[in-house]
């Protein structure tokens, strides 16, 4: 959520820290467990590594220090390592999912669902996802019913004025024709457009 007016540097600031609580509690105990597990390992390590000090002078103690330091490191890059590449998996399989969906969805394709592997995160912000394609298609196919609608009514009049009209047959023409306004003012009433979104966009790229 962003405040309205609020601005640091030029860039609007966010009102709540915790936007996604499921998710952010989610990466915050993963955080918590791989930091507790690193320091009670680099306490060990450090405690270690004092006790080799204290015997520096004696032959190869170097040595051990420097391996002993490098363990240290190499368990906390693997295990960071380890973390990272679960958590951004789990993230980057759904985003990666959304992006592709998104491109159908440029080209015209309203029809997929995406689904999402077990454990994998987002899980309502793509159950969201879903159910805007589903509205999305539900006004589609109602704008293309009217337009079905109009254009079965525009070949009724043309089937009558064919057959030399009456007066009542113009009248029933001029009530066809109200119809097919009625219909084509409501195609598309459901969206709300701008119509300088592009030149928005092209002011925003400057």
């Amino acid at each position: 959520l962003l405040t309205k007016g609020e601005r640091n540097g030029g860039e609007k600031t966010r009102k709540y820290y915790f936007i996604e609580p499921e998710l952010q509690f989610w990466f915050i105990i993963v955080l918590i467990i791989a930091v507790s597990v690193e320091g009670i390992f680099v306490g060990y390590g450090i405690s270690r590594l004092f006790s080799i000090s204290s015997q520096w002078q004696n032959p190869g103690v170097p040595m051990v220090f420097f391996k002993t330091l490098l363990l240290v490191l190499a368990f906390i890059i693997g295990v960071n390592f380890i973390i990272g590449t679960y958590l951004s998996h789990k993230l980057a399989g759904p985003i990666f999912r959304l992006k592709s969906e998104f491109l159908q969805i440029q080209e015209g394709e309203l029809s997929n669902i995406v689904q999402l592997r077990p454990g994998d995160l987002l899980k309502d912000t793509l159950d969201k996802f879903n159910e805007t394609v589903q509205v999305l298609n539900k006004l589609v196919n109602q704008d293309r019913d009217l337009v079905k609608q109009s254009l079965a009514q525009i070949d009724q009049c043309q089937e009558i004025i064919s057959k030399k009209p009456t007066e009542r047959d113009l009248e029933e023409i001029k009530e066809k024709f109200l119809n097919i306004r009625n219909c084509l003012t409501m195609i598309n009433s459901h969206f709300k457009a701008s119509a300088n979104f592009d030149m928005k966009e092209e002011n925003q790229g400057k």
